[in-house]
């Protein structure tokens, strides 16, 4: 492998990261009335990371009902990542990754999603743990500390973590330097991977992994055995500049947030097929939204839209997925939802599990801002909440 060109490396700016996918059944045209849940947003907490539990009302508006400690730490500087907080796919179980500490944190969620109670608690299987990923008992972590590397876990009845062996595999390169030093705002001590890796997640049906590498602008795609066991990784490129989050949807295409470097106007996002021997190819090639820095995504349970976060410019663009998988702008300008309120700084975006509603971590005001999904992709403001500190990372909802 031919040594990673730093100085190329460092000529980028990029501030933000990280997205997400939910993928399930058709929620417009349900007739199934709104349900209750929860919203938990990560501190992030150098002192003492911590969960702040939010109740949800069936209307999609949510209240604080106080932090539960996740007994390791924090960074207290933001990750650049995308789904450094998890959720089992029946919501019983809490996954938290805790960057300051190396450890990854496992809660037993109550029924009605207002009481976390601790169950596991072990090592990451290497520094900086920022994005978690999870197909049935089985859950990979991205670890982008120093040398960077993905390792597994087997996820027991009750919740527990059992590292899994001959999981661990590296990123396209092993180089590091101090955080403090890559191009753009980061905790002052430890040391990161320098291709700064967004977020690692499984395919659909369990057989790839992949981890965007943001600032070498390329996918690293891993094969998984029918053991759980993750292979040696290929490098795919980007369509787009400065890959940051990513989802699937249940047909298996990948759809990608582009932040471009952080340049005006430039954000974007694209879509890919991923063929059943690993290989990716381009739907849409990036489609440009005219915002700043499109970092976090997530797609709606029916499939028929994806969000970006939109950090630098204060709001979140809708893009309308097409049967085929190819994208379609929901507003020329690029303005979905956000524009009224500039000031807002969307991080970490997510949506509830029926896909009503849309929630936003803004790491400006320290706000959870909220949207309602009407049925033709359009979002309606609701009122936000209050509850955790600056540079919280990492957002779940059902």
């Amino acid at each position: 492998m031919q040594p990673i060109e730093l100085s190329n490396i460092f000529k980028r700016t990029t501030l933000c990261a990280g997205l997400t996918l939910i993928a399930g059944t058709t929620y417009a045209a349900s007739q199934e009335a709104p349900q209750p849940g929860a919203v938990y947003v990560m501190t992030n907490e150098a002192a003492g990371n911590g969960i702040a539990v939010f109740a949800r009302a069936a209307g999609g508006t949510v209240a604080l009902q106080g932090t539960v400690a996740t007994g390791g730490l924090g960074v207290g500087a933001l990750l650049d990542s995308q789904d450094a907080l998890i959720l089992n796919d029946d919501h019983s179980l809490l996954f938290a990754a805790n960057s300051g500490s190396d450890e990854i944190t496992v809660f037993a969620v109550s029924a009605d999603g207002l009481e976390l109670t601790e169950v596991s608690r072990v090592a990451s299987g290497g520094d900086r743990p920022v994005s978690l990923t999870i197909n049935d008992s089985l859950l990979y972590v991205l670890n982008s500390g120093s040398e960077g590397n993905i390792t597994g876990f087997t996820v027991g009845e009750n919740g527990a973590l059992t590292p899994l062996a001959d999981s661990t595999q590296s990123l396209s390169t092993s180089e590091f330097i101090p955080c403090s030093e890559l191009p753009f705002p980061r905790e002052a001590t430890g040391d990161c991977n320098v291709v700064s890796p967004g977020e690692v997640e499984f395919s659909p049906d369990g057989r790839f992994l992949v981890v965007t590498e943001r600032l070498i602008n390329q996918f690293s795609v891993y094969p998984v055995s029918d053991a759980g066991v993750a292979g040696s990784a290929t490098q795919q490129p980007s369509a787009g500049e400065t890959p940051f989050g990513f989802a699937f949807d249940a047909q298996g295409r990948m759809f990608v947030s582009e932040a471009f470097e952080d340049r005006p106007a430039e954000g974007a996002a694209s879509s890919y097929n991923l063929s059943e021997d690993g290989e990716l190819s381009v739907i849409t090639n990036s489609l440009h939204n005219t915002e700043n820095a499109s970092c976090w995504l997530v797609v709606t349970p029916d499939g028929r839209y994806t969000y970006t976060a939109n950090p630098q410019a204060g709001t979140i663009t809708g893009y309308a997925i097409n049967e085929n998988g190819s994208l379609r702008l929901l507003d020329a300008d690029g303005v979905t939802g956000g524009g009224e309120d500039r000031t807002g700084d969307p991080r970490d975006i997510e949506l509830s599990a029926d896909g009503r509603y849309l929630y936003s971590l803004n790491n400006v005001g320290f706000t959870l801002a909220i949207h309602q999904v009407n049925g033709n992709g359009s979002p309606t403001r609701l009122p936000g909440a209050r509850g955790f500190p600056p540079n919280s990372v990492g957002i779940a909802a059902f």
